[in-house]
């Protein structure tokens, strides 16, 4: 798939601009176009999942994890708007600053004061407020608090352990930082054996694509999907009254767009030497398939190379696929 889309982006070069007229058209068709757009398609399997923990009806503790813009937030929200409870979306800044964000909005939500002077504190209040009843917490963006604050995990640990668990509380922990949201699975993290249930969230399939593009012939679908996947963030930026064409020079050729060097970006982010792994996938994508030759054109040794294939393949980058024999 990533060899595909590499290529169909570069190939975009060639295609001819549109005049400002036409796109200012295009793009006032868009305002009312995306007003009216079903933002949230499919995740059937993953909403059915959360429902039939929810229904336990004893304390449950979630993960859920999954590359960034990939619907995790909007599947969260889904979940929770017919049921009790707490949304918080985390901020990668210093704890003491979070634990008074927590605290206040939680108080402000229900009304209810919160003194934040440390965790225990506020989950103490929170746990007497709860009582027996079914509520959901989800905090969003947790791998930004593991990545401030190493000793996260062991304080959460102590709360579920002394009083969180023996409530109704549904809590839910959400990451986009694939390798530190999987480490919550590993038997060394504090949480091991207090996670009820995991949900990797993976890209929609090509048949909800048409969704987004209702206008689109199956050809334009194919190559609609060659270009974003089944990224939600990413087709919903392309416009579905624009031409195939029109969309990836309103995207990927303008410099401006997200599409223009977000994967460049993500993998910034989250991995430690991102150009080794911008080099293993273009080279990927001008044919070198083999572990020599990648190692040849990378110049990365071939006894290390696997390290780095296989955490592309774990982030949904790259796949490996067997020719017929």
């Amino acid at each position: 798939m990533i060899i595909i889309k590499i290529f169909y982006i570069l190939a975009a070069h060639s295609i001819h601009i549109i005049s400002t007229k036409k796109r200012q058209q295009k793009i006032n068709i868009s305002i009312v176009i995306l007003s009216i757009m079903i933002l949230f398609v499919d995740r059937v399997d993953e909403l059915s999942f959360l429902e039939e923990r929810f229904k336990s009806g004893r304390a449950e503790l979630i993960v859920i994890y999954g590359r960034r813009r990939i619907g995790k937030t909007e599947l969260i929200k889904q979940f929770m708007k017919d049921k009790d409870g707490f949304y918080f979306l985390a901020r990668k800044q210093n704890m003491g600053l979070e634990l008074e964000r927590f605290g206040k909005k939680f108080g402000k939500k229900f009304n209810i004061f919160m003194e934040s002077r440390t965790w225990d504190d506020i989950f103490e209040v929170i746990t007497k407020f709860i009582r027996n009843k079914r509520f959901v917490i989800a905090i969003d963006e947790f791998s930004y608090w593991m990545d401030e604050e190493p000793a996260i995990c062991s304080i959460l640990q102590s709360i579920w352990d002394e009083s969180l668990s023996k409530t109704r509380c549904f809590m839910i922990l959400c990451g986009s930082t694939i390798g530190m949201m999987e480490s919550l699975l590993t038997y060394g993290n504090p949480l091991y054996g207090r996670r009820t249930g995991q949900w990797k969230v993976d890209q929609l399939s090509f048949f909800d694509v048409k969704n987004f593009f209702p206008n689109y012939d199956i050809e334009e679908l194919i190559k609609a999907y060659a270009c974003v996947g089944g990224i939600p963030q990413y087709l919903l930026e392309f416009n579905p009254e624009f031409s195939l064409k029109e969309n990836i020079e309103e995207t990927f050729l303008n410099k401006g767009n997200i599409l223009y060097d977000d994967a460049e970006r993500i993998l910034k982010d989250e991995l430690r030497e991102p150009i080794v792994y911008l080099n293993i996938m273009e080279c990927i994508n001008n044919g070198e398939t083999t572990m020599s030759e990648i190692s040849k054109k990378t110049k990365v040794d071939i006894t290390n190379l696997s390290k780095y294939i296989n955490v592309l393949m774990r982030r949904g980058l790259l796949k490996k696929e067997y020719p017929p024999t």
